[in-house]
């Protein structure tokens, strides 16, 4: 651990790239560069000014700023009489950079209101989270922007496969197709919006954006329009996806406006019409789901994911369980419990090793680099105390083929996951469609093709080789 932080030093000091902090630097030296100039202004000449403020900003700064000097010292005026229109200015970066700071009515005509949107349970039975107004809004008024990743071949980039390891010419083992039978679409396909007659996918992050839900016609109360704001590019319409495919085009450039289609008050849930491809596909998919119920294919039984037990251990709510409770009242049995461990030495004069030589370490992963996946490990819970209103862990795990006791774990390294392709995403007979674009906003240079195949058809002509394996639901109350 110790190492790592050393290298992470030595990193900032050989990073050339000018920061914050080094233009707070940079207006301390102003100000005392001006300070000492005024105290002594009566005994220097204007040449020995010039060679005092030489010697301060190139000198001196040089040597206390390393390899990123000549950056610095270039951001500072050539003459020190031009020091005050640095500090009138407001400071280095804004003498630098003036176009950076911008006025009231610049803001109204090109700022954008990223707050007017909340999550909240749904109004929809079993439709999970939903969006919802924070204040009033009038209608036409903005509701949220969506800056857009465009994925210009992206029907074939929600291709799902089944994936096993395969060894590499380079001997190294990957997660590769084992064929090239699509098996499903990705689960991030509902978020994205779409057009029946391309391939295109624009997948919107705005701010809570991606929680608003459908309702047809009357019943929505926004829709999707072209942003106006300068930062949309427009010209990007007219060019085909597989120009936009181009490395040159691998930025956010996209924009659409959520706007307003009716008057909304605080409070009241956001709704887009999908529209009508999407409303279909949605009846054909409950429909097939009513009929694989009634045949048996399926049961009722929804299994618990780690995203739906999770709230109730958040904040040292509840405790994980010891081995005994466990016992009593097992985990579902689609989730896994997996800890962030970083570990060290236990201190001298303490225990190192169990009974049965199991070695034991002390739990080290107190910084935010530690809750990294790198760093995560299924465990087992040994122990518990409850500590300062929340609980420490003494966990098993297993590092390189040997099983460790890790002590002094704290609640918040511990967490639910998924069990390999348990998640939602691997779920059998599960819903797969575009948000659709409408046709009048849609350039026609992005239309790719006539027509797509519906996703339930799609699904069913493959259900034999998809669903093969463990497809039992539980009843669980956590």
């Amino acid at each position: 651990e110790n190492n790592k932080k050393e290298d992470a030093e030595e990193e900032d000091e050989d990073d050339t790239t000018v920061k914050r902090k080094d233009y707070n630097k940079l207006d301390a030296v102003v100000d005392q560069v001006l300070d000492f100039l005024e105290t002594h202004k009566s005994e220097l000449t204007p040449e020995a000014e010039k060679d005092i403020y030489h010697f301060l900003t190139r000198d001196v700064l040089q040597a206390a700023t390393g390899s990123k000097s000549q950056k610095l010292v270039d951001l500072l005026p050539k003459r020190p009489q031009e020091l005050q229109k640095v500090k009138d200015a407001g400071g280095v970066l804004i003498y630098n950079e003036p176009e950076i700071r911008k006025d009231l009515q610049w803001l109204e005509e090109n700022g954008r209101c990223m707050d007017l949107l909340e999550p909240g349970p749904s109004t929809i039975p079993h439709a999970g989270l939903g969006a919802f107004a924070k204040r009033d809004l009038s209608k036409g008024s903005l509701v949220a922007p969506a800056p857009l990743i465009h994925i210009p071949d992206g029907e074939t980039m929600m291709d799902m496969y089944r994936l096993d390891w395969v060894e590499t010419e380079d001997g190294d083992e990957v997660m590769a197709p084992i064929n090239k039978k699509v098996i499903n679409k990705q689960l991030i396909l509902n978020y994205c919006f779409g057009h029946k007659d391309s391939s295109m996918l624009f997948l919107p992050f705005g701010m809570n954006t991606n929680l608003i839900n459908h309702a047809s016609g009357d019943k929505a109360n926004v829709k999707l329009t072209w942003s106006t704001m300068e930062f949309n590019q427009f010209k990007w319409q007219g060019l085909s996806p597989r120009e936009l495919s181009s490395p040159k085009y691998s930025r956010v450039g996209l924009v659409m406006d959520i706007v307003a289609t009716k008057d909304i008050k605080q409070g009241d849930e956001i709704f887009l019409d999908y529209g009508p491809e999407w409303q279909e596909a949605w009846d054909r998919h409950v429909q097939q789901w009513k009929d694989r119920l009634d045949l048996g294919d399926i049961r009722s039984e929804w299994p618990l994911r780690a995203l739906e037990i999770t709230p109730k251990y958040l904040d040292g709510g509840a405790p994980y369980r010891i081995p005994s409770e466990l016992q009593k009242k097992p985990y579902p049995s689609k989730v896994l419990l997996v800890a962030f461990i970083v570990m060290e030495d236990v201190p001298l004069g303490e225990k190192r090793r169990e009974t049965d030589g199991t070695p034991i370490r002390k739990w080290a992963g107190d910084s935010k680099a530690a809750f990294q996946g790198e760093f995560m490990y299924t465990c087992t819970v040994l122990e518990r105390e409850q500590v300062d209103g929340s609980y420490v862990y003494k966990l098993e795990i297993e590092h390189v083929d040997e099983v460790f006791h890790i002590v002094g774990v704290p609640h918040r390294a511990i967490k639910f996951v998924d069990k390999p392709e348990q998640s939602d995403q691997f779920m059998p007979h599960v819903f797969r469609h575009k948000i659709g674009i409408p046709d009048s906003m849609f350039p026609e240079v992005w239309k790719t093709k006539g027509g797509e195949e519906p996703a339930d058809e799609k699904e069913e002509e493959e259900e034999e080789e998809y669903y093969e394996g463990d497809d039992e639901f539980e009843i669980y109350e956590e």
